[in-house]
């Protein structure tokens, strides 16, 4: 990335009161759940034994996906006493060649209105990633090393939200297992570089019928599980398959983050200027 990233620690800026802490490793990212969009897509699959840990996570990660996308999300925030806070962002998604494209804006509640996040995939090269706080009045650039920070108070991280390539990382077919009565693949993923991670592992749980993923865990460096992530609603939107429903928990924290689709359209037109800097600065 840019040398001259931003760097929200030494601004002391603040999203949702929280100052944004650094940290140096690039995770194994949960983009086998196509970051916020949670998309997930039909295909056929060979028999267990006839693929590879590798294999499947890469039929995964290559499933066709709409030229498009808009989603309205609630984000619901739960702290270990049961206390809650919504969040409500709309999310546009577009594929540019073999690459994609998000941006994010808050609507709600006040203090994070019109709050703003960019994303930019860049094959062969280091994603980029832009954040658009109004108390600023500018977009700014998220460095790498800040990108372990929580996603505005969440339990996913800007690192989450990154598409990581399969060859990064070693994946292992531990088994199948049933998850709400669906035969699922259960993959074991490391990475090739354990210092380019803060999860020493992540078990994926993929249905086999339809290539979808419907759990993970992500385990610390000490090897102890740190957080989960479920699919609690899964319903097919015309040909595509959506999660509803998803519940992203630190265990650790003992907090919770649920997503929940409110609204999501595919294959219509959206301009290529939504997805650039200038866009993420409008009110």
């Amino acid at each position: 990335m840019n040398p001259k990233s931003f760097n929200f620690v030494a601004t002391k800026s603040r999203i949702n009161g929280r100052i944004m802490r650094t940290g140096k490793e690039k995770g194994i990212t949960i983009a086998v759940f196509t970051g916020l969009f949670f998309l997930a897509f039909s295909v056929s699959l060979a028999s267990a034994a006839e693929l590879t840990g590798e294999e499947i996570i890469k039929k995964a990660r290559d499933r066709e996906t709409p030229q498009t996308s808009y989603t309205r999300i609630k984000m619901t925030l739960i702290n270990k006493k049961g206390g809650t806070r919504l969040r409500e962002m709309l999310i546009w998604g577009k594929k540019f060649g073999k690459a994609t494209r998000s941006v994010t804006r808050f609507l709600s509640p006040p203090d994070v209105r019109d709050t703003g996040f960019l994303y930019r995939e860049v094959p062969g090269g280091k994603d980029e990633q832009f954040v658009y706080l109004p108390s600023l009045q500018q977009a700014r650039r998220i460095a790498v090393e800040e990108r372990t920070s929580s996603f505005m108070g969440s339990d996913f991280t800007y690192q989450d939200m990154e598409r990581r390539e399969p060859e990064e990382d070693t994946h292992t077919l531990l088994g199948e297992e049933d998850i709400k009565g669906n035969a699922c693949y259960r993959i074991e993923s490391k990475a090739k570089d354990p210092e380019s991670s803060p999860y020493s592992k992540v078990i994926h749980w993929i249905r086999k019928d339809i290539l979808v993923p419907v759990k993970a865990d992500f385990y610390d460096r000490h090897d102890q599980l740190q957080k989960q992530l479920n699919v609690e609603n899964l319903e097919k939107v015309e040909k595509y398959w959506i999660s509803k429903k998803s519940v992203m928990e630190d265990v650790q924290k003992k907090h919770k983050t649920v997503m929940e689709m409110v609204e999501i359209k595919f294959d219509q037109p959206i301009p290529d200027d939504h997805f650039t800097e200038r866009f993420l600065q409008k009110p």
